[in-house]
């Protein structure tokens, strides 16, 4: 039986029976031809052989590309339901003004009396037009004949819809980003 130095030495060297294993050449070839690698992150997966892998790259690109669609769709969606949500508080805030210069307007009674009397007058004169006129601006903005409270329920019931089809958009972005990551 062959000695564990005999066995090394003749199996390392079978390829080439004239030359003897020299560990100091090894060393200073594989110093020479190494290619060091790193560490991958984690959420990188290796490339794997073409063989093995036939169809899913082109599946988890197909799968990476539609999930960026949805993800630029619900970044839209979001966008302009924030945007509709401005432009709904920016159109309280011009009712509500406009209702408390409506309230604020305090006077004594004879002033009011005289201008009831103008107003009265007035009306009489253009009854037909304001009429037609009140038609016109009914058709075309029916909320503008809402009391103040009327319309902050109206706005807030707005909001609430506003608020829970963007935690709803979001939910779907989040879900779709987990997908992705997967």
């Amino acid at each position: 039986m062959l000695t564990p130095e005999e066995f090394v030495d003749g199996f390392l060297s079978h390829m080439v029976p004239d030359t003897t294993y020299d560990p100091q050449k090894a060393h200073e070839y594989y110093m020479r031809t190494r290619q060091l690698k790193g560490r991958q992150p984690a959420s990188i997966k290796p490339a794997t052989s073409p063989a093995k892998s036939k169809g899913t790259s082109s599946v988890n690109k197909v799968t990476v590309s539609v999930s960026a669609k949805r993800q630029q769709e619900v970044n839209s969606r979001v966008a302009s339901l924030q945007k509709r949500l401005g432009e709904l508080e920016s159109l309280l805030q011009d009712l509500l003004s406009k209702a408390k210069k409506k309230d604020s307007g305090q006077s004594t009674a004879k002033q009011k009396q005289s201008s009831a009397k103008s107003s009265k007058e007035y009306y009489q004169k253009h009854k037909s037009e304001i009429a037609s006129k009140a038609k016109a601006d009914y058709v075309k903005n029916p909320d503008s004949n809402l009391s103040i409270e009327e319309v902050r329920a109206k706005i807030s019931t707005i909001r609430v819809q506003l608020k829970t089809a963007i935690a709803n958009a979001r939910q779907q972005l989040s879900k779709s980003q987990t997908v992705k990551s997967r």
